[in-house]
């Protein structure tokens, strides 16, 4: 077998440049892929901060939608411990008020009782002195100095105002002396008390009336 050397040499010298640009687009392709590496790294960063930056934005919102809820909450508080206080003060002011007129009431109510009593007070005193008129009217009439003084007479011996009237059957000048504090208890020269001289001269009922008055 023949071998043909000026071919052999120029084979050789074809592979050279071949395997020079082989190299060449391997550089070039690493350079690219480092190239695209780089920029996918870049874009992962971005990215990376894009969603960083987007979650401290959610946060922040967040904070502030709290906040936000929190103030309105406070506020609504306030505003109710407000209302509150200005419902306590109303009620006290209510209270103060009911009990101002409660006591404008009573005391009007007092000063017409007093009033009353006065004038109850004042017409009883009327009717005791014109009482006590008539009675010493009466007494001085009949020979008496007052509805307690004694008199004596030989004749019927002693007596007194109310025994006078009890024999006389006068009604009225019994009730007058017993109104004005007459001493019932006082006996005549026979020993009789008033109502003792009226429950002997009643006859058929005539003398009941006054021994009403006088029991």
């Amino acid at each position: 077998m023949k071998v043909d050397v000026s071919k052999l040499a120029s084979d050789k010298e074809n592979v050279q440049p071949v395997q020079m640009q082989n190299k060449t687009d391997e550089a070039l392709k690493a350079r690219e892929n480092a190239k695209k590496a780089q920029e996918e790294l870049i874009r992962q960063q971005q990215k990376e901060a894009a969603q960083r930056l987007q979650a401290e934005e959610e946060a922040k919102r967040r904070r502030q939608s709290e906040e936000a809820e929190r103030q309105r909450a406070e506020q609504a508080a306030a505003e109710r411990a407000a209302a509150e206080r200005v419902a306590l003060a109303a009620a006290a002011a209510e209270a103060a008020e009911r009990a101002e007129e409660q006591l404008r009431l009573e005391a009007a109510q007092e000063q017409e009782r007093r009033e009353r009593e006065a004038a109850i007070a004042e017409k009883q005193k009327q009717e005791r002195e014109l009482a006590a008129e008539e009675v010493n009217i009466w007494c001085k009439a009949n020979g008496f100095g007052d509805m307690n003084s004694k008199k004596k007479s030989f004749m019927s011996g002693s007596k007194f105002p109310l025994h006078e009237a009890v024999a006389k059957n006068n009604e009225e000048m019994v009730g007058l002396m017993v109104y004005l504090g007459v001493d019932k208890v006082l006996q005549n020269s026979k020993g009789q008390t008033a109502e003792d001289l009226a429950t002997k001269m009643n006859k058929n009922g005539s003398m009941d009336a006054i021994l009403s008055i006088l029991s």
